[in-house]
Formats: C-alpha cells, sequence, structure tokens
C-alpha cells in the first residue's frame, strides 16, 4: 500500500485559487452553542475562523442568525517596551 495512491490531491486543474468553496457556511459559536449566519453580502470569503467580533441581528423562523451588522474586535493595545538597561560596563 502506497501513500500516494489512498490520498486524493488537488491537481492544477482543480485548484481554484481559493481555500472556500460555495458550500462553505458561516456559523457563529459561543460557550451557548452554534447558529449558522445569514450575512448582507452572503459571501463567507470576508470571514476568517477564530475572529472576534460582534454581531448584530436576529434569529429567523429557519433557525438562521440573519446579520444586520458586525464589528470585529480590531488591534489591542501596546504599550511601549521598557528603557533597555546597559549592563555591560
Amino acid at each position: 500500500m502506497s501513500v500516494g495512491t489512498d490520498v486524493d490531491f488537488l491537481t492544477e486543474k482543480d485548484y481554484n485559487g481559493l481555500y472556500v468553496s460555495e458550500d462553505d457556511q458561516a456559523i457563529l459559536e459561543d460557550s451557548s452553542g452554534r447558529i449558522n449566519l445569514k450575512l448582507l453580502s452572503n459571501n463567507v470569503y470576508e470571514l476568517v475562523t477564530g475572529s472576534i467580533m460582534a454581531i448584530l441581528g436576529e434569529a429567523d423562523q429557519l433557525g438562521y442568525f440573519e446579520v444586520k451588522d458586525l464589528c470585529y474586535a480590531g488591534i489591542p493595545f501596546q504599550s511601549d517596551l521598557p528603557p533597555q538597561v546597559n549592563n555591560m560596563t
């Protein structure tokens, strides 16, 4: 048994340059559970797994969360480094 024969590899012909497909879904997950998102633009290409964000919207009758607006957490504040001490005398 050879590893190369048991694994399906993407060929250059199959690869479209994207890491997502039309079948992907956006899912909101927190400590209470998961719910599928219905995005404004319906484009999961704009999202990244593990992003911290606030989402405004409401659940619909079909069990989707209709997103009205979203806001990313942004870059955390970084304090300045302390001054270096030269111990070489």
